[in-house]
């Protein structure tokens, strides 16, 4: 049975010709059909592959072959982490939107992982909570981009929340309803 993938990804067009990259060598075994354009996050892929299977073993070479690429693709000023420093325990994550776009600062977006609640006892806003297990929602899309072992991905409500998995664990990093400055 065929096997049809849609993904929007909240990244350049630039980021999308580097990742498409590998297809220009050659057709993967087993993909019928690969399309791409532009939206207005990004861009959007559809493809047809004969079978799951089939999609899979693409998806795992890449994961192989390629991780290289993904890590050298990611500039600090697009998605950095760093401690919060008067805020113990917390860690924020930056994120240049539209995803991939070079930065400015009215458009940031900012991300905490803050176990401790500080951030709320001082009356900043997230726009829900950390969730230290949580589960990618349906539709969420690995945005390709990497720190370490930790991905970054985004579901439906990512003007709300990160996901950062690693491995088998899944954190749900509430967004910042402001950039944060220490008291």
């Amino acid at each position: 049975m065929s096997y049809v993938i849609v993904e929007d990804v909240a990244a350049s067009w630039e980021r999308y010709e580097q990742l498409a990259a590998p297809l220009r060598e050659g057709t993967p075994a087993g993909l019928i059909l690969h399309a791409a354009g532009r939206t207005d996050e990004g861009f959007r892929i559809v493809e047809v592959w004969e079978s799951e299977d089939a999609w899979r073993r693409f998806a795992d070479l890449l994961d192989h072959e390629t991780p290289h690429v993904v890590r050298t693709l990611v500039p600090e000023h697009v998605v950095s982490t760093f401690e919060g420093g008067c805020v113990e325990g917390a860690v924020f994550l930056t994120v240049a939107w539209p995803l991939g776009t070079r930065p400015d600062p009215a458009d940031m977006r900012w991300y905490v992982r803050d176990p401790e609640g500080t951030l709320a006892s001082w009356g900043n806003e997230t726009l829900g909570s950390l969730d230290t297990d949580a589960t990618l929602p349906e539709g969420a899309r690995n945005t390709g981009y990497r720190m370490s072992d930790l991905q970054l991905w985004f579901g439906h409500d990512a003007r709300k929340a990160a996901y950062l998995v690693e491995e088998n664990t899944v954190e749900r990093w509430p967004r910042l309803t402001e950039p944060v400055g220490c008291q």
